[in-house]
Parts: C-alpha cells; sequence; structure tokens
C-alpha cells in the first residue's frame, strides 16, 4: 500500500488483556503471546491495523502479558507504540479504557481484540469505508463460522446496523460482529462509566436501542481465536497461505 493509497487513519487500538485460559489452561500463555502459524495473535492483530493504516497504536496488556512490549517493538519498529496496562474485570472496561486514552489523541481510530484474526486486506477496506462513512461508528461483520456465541447483526438501509442480537437474524444474511471496530471522538465522549455494562456487546446493543446510527461493514471471513480447536483452525489456514 503507497503513502497516497493509505487510509486515512493513523491511530488504533488493540484490546490485548485476555488471560488465554481457555486455550493453554489455567496457568498457560497470556493470550497475546499465544502462537498462530508461528507468530504470537498480538502480530496478527498489529498487522492487520498496520495495514488499515496505523501508525500509532495503543495496546492494552495485563499484569501477565507485559512481557509482549518487547517483540511488538522489534516486529514493528515503525510502529509508535503507546502501551497500557491494568487488570480489568470486563472486556467493556477495557475497550472503554482504550477508546478513551485514544480519543485524547485522535478524532478518529479503529481498534481491535487480540484474538480476532482477519486478512490484512480486509482490515484497510473496513477502515477505509468506516471514514467515508457518516456514522461516528463502525463494526465489521462476518460469518461467525466456528464461534460458539457470536453476536449477531442484522443490517438495515445504507448498511445501518437495524439490530443486535444473541439469535441469528431472519432472513440473510447472517452476519455476526467481528472484532474490528471504528470510532469517532464525539461517540468516545458519550461513553456511560465502566461499571455500566458486563461486555463489551453489552454497549453496542445499548446504542443500537438508542438509535445511534452504526454502520457494519460486511468482510470477508475472520476467525476468532478462544478455543483450542480454533487455534488448529487458524494454524492451518494460515500456514496454507491464504492471507499472504
Amino acid at each position: 500500500m503507497t503513502d497516497a493509497a493509505r487510509p486515512p487513519i493513523s491511530f488504533a487500538g488493540i484490546i490485548a488483556g485476555g488471560k488465554g485460559r481457555r486455550l493453554r489452561g489455567e496457568e498457560g500463555t497470556p493470550k497475546p503471546l499465544v502462537m498462530v502459524a508461528g507468530r504470537p495473535l498480538c502480530h496478527w492483530a498489529a498487522s492487520s491495523l498496520r495495514a488499515a493504516g496505523a501508525r500509532t497504536i495503543f495496546i492494552l496488556l495485563n499484569s501477565r502479558s507485559r512481557v509482549a512490549r518487547d517483540g511488538l517493538r522489534a516486529r514493528f519498529p515503525d510502529i509508535r507504540w503507546i502501551f497500557l496496562e491494568a487488570d480489568t474485570d470486563s472486556s467493556w472496561e477495557s475497550f472503554r479504557l482504550v477508546a478513551k486514552v485514544l480519543a485524547g489523541e485522535a478524532r478518529e481510530f479503529v481498534m481491535s481484540t487480540v484474538d480476532t484474526l482477519l486478512d490484512p486486506r480486509e482490515a484497510e477496506r473496513f477502515a477505509v469505508e468506516a471514514a467515508a462513512s457518516p456514522c461516528s461508528g463502525a463494526l465489521a461483520l462476518s460469518a461467525p463460522g466456528h464461534d460458539a456465541r457470536p453476536f449477531w447483526a442484522r443490517l438495515g438501509e445504507s448498511r445501518r446496523i437495524a439490530s443486535f442480537g444473541e439469535e441469528p437474524p431472519s432472513p440473510e444474511p447472517r452476519l455476526a460482529t467481528a472484532g474490528l471496530y471504528y470510532l469517532r471522538r464525539e461517540l468516545v465522549s458519550a461513553m456511560p462509566p465502566p461499571f455500566a455494562f458486563g461486555a463489551l456487546r453489552e454497549f453496542w446493543h445499548a446504542l443500537s436501542k438508542a438509535g445511534t446510527p452504526l454502520l457494519g461493514v460486511p468482510i470477508r471471513s475472520s476467525l476468532d481465536v478462544d478455543e483450542p480447536e480454533d487455534l488448529a483452525r487458524a494454524n492451518a489456514l494460515l500456514k496454507g497461505g491464504a492471507w499472504a
């Protein structure tokens, strides 16, 4: 991607505070450092965000995963890294923390969960389409595949998200959130406090119910790496050069 073609969004965030217990056991490798096709999960997330235009990345690590810092600096020397550390109680609290810090520096930005694997070219397309939308927030959507608990989204006119739910929408297409988000500062400024929700999906559901316009951007595929079975699928896909 040339400088002239680069999306206008240069700031991004990664939520990487998960413990990875379902992947490696109670005392296993911190989730950001779980290896997929020879690279830590956090490196895959960083690659996607860099493809989306990010040159400054804020990443939230917990007290067990701070060891990821040196590897990220070495692998991505062209990225300005801002490391945050907190042992948060929920995905919502983690997301809010990173978004609030990012909004202090950038008018708009993209965010990813560390366990989201997607084609970097799709991350770039998502950023371009989200930045061009009048909506102050956007979510990448994909077929959920083997996700044990997808968060479904129903698209309305102009690809606005009409509703979210725990059950698949009818009629087709059946799309679920894919762990990649776009936010503008005005959306972040109105975020409720950390204790308002127990999970990130509750925040998006509340925004939808309140009538906040949110763009849904379908992407070709994504993988949510939560279980050992997910890890096996991701290794098979990426070692086969699917996103090379």
